[in-house]
């Protein structure tokens, strides 16, 4: 019997077939519902793409773990690496923030809540998760 992480490493480039936790029967993988999301918003099919890739990423970045299971801290935790051990630029880190918070909202259902009903933190990105969803990641 293969392990998550021989079922990840023989299937290429993360695969949405190796999450630690298989979907129910019939229900669509994640990264297919992600696309279902994009394009029954209109989205292109180039963001469509570029979202996908940032999800991977993120679940590959941290060790195959369903993005449900994670939350502020995983986020920003991948973020901060993207930006200190990638060096990558703001807006490339807003743009995979963007990926995250759509597969959040859209697609595991994470209700919003209005800015007024914010409260105090220190990170910038921890504040915008805040002003963002309601009720706690887990």
């Amino acid at each position: 019997m293969k392990t998550v992480a021989a079922t990840f490493a023989s299937s290429g480039p993360l695969s949405p077939h190796a999450t630690q936790t298989a979907p129910p029967q019939g229900s669509p993988k994640l990264l297919d519902q992600l696309r279902q999301a994009l394009r029954s918003r209109h989205y292109s099919r180039r963001t469509e793409q570029t979202y996908c890739q940032w999800v991977k990423r993120f679940i590959c970045f941290h060790g195959v773990r369903h993005p449900a299971g994670m939350a502020e801290p995983e986020i920003n935790t991948f973020l901060t690496a993207l930006g200190v051990k990638e060096r990558v630029s703001a807006s490339t880190q807003n743009q995979a923030l963007s990926a995250l918070l759509f597969l959040y909202r859209h697609v595991l259902n994470r209700r919003a809540k209005r800015r007024d009903q914010q409260t105090c933190h220190t990170s910038h990105v921890s504040a915008f998760f805040r002003d963002t969803f309601v009720g706690g990641w887990v």
